[in-house]
């Protein structure tokens, strides 16, 4: 049976809020949990979209500093209401199919099963 992760992403419209809502969901924190990031130290994920593949290669072992919490395989995340997204800033919906399909192939070629859905219709979105 598949671990389904559902991520909200109505109140994403930008880089910014789209990722710390990824970060959120997915529990992305650093050595203490931290989902935010101060720049020159340990604290936090990083933030950013490098930071989001790193963390996205490597759920089975808690994200980029061994925190964050272990998902298993197969493993889905379901992108809902990503409406908003679609129309005010295409290029970071792109940037995260291309973040996703990369991370898909990472896992196939480790043989673990690795999918998403990115819903961006009307229905469901606030």
């Amino acid at each position: 049976m598949p671990v389904i992760v559902t991520v909200d992403l109505r109140d994403a419209s930008n880089d910014a809020e789209l990722l710390a809502i990824i970060g959120e969901a997915l529990q992305l924190g650093g050595p203490d949990g931290n989902n935010s990031v101060i720049p020159a130290s340990t604290i936090g994920w990083g933030m950013n979209w490098d930071a989001l593949a790193d963390s996205l290669s490597c759920l089975d072992t808690g994200g980029i500093w061994g925190t964050s919490k272990r998902l298993g395989f197969p493993l889905s995340l379901r992108f809902e209401g990503a409406r908003r997204l679609s129309l005010e800033s295409p290029r970071t919906l792109g940037t995260l199919l291309e973040v996703l399909q990369l991370t898909k192939q990472k896992y196939a070629n480790s043989g673990l099963d690795f999918d998403f859905l990115l819903d961006t219709s009307v229905t469901g979105d606030a």
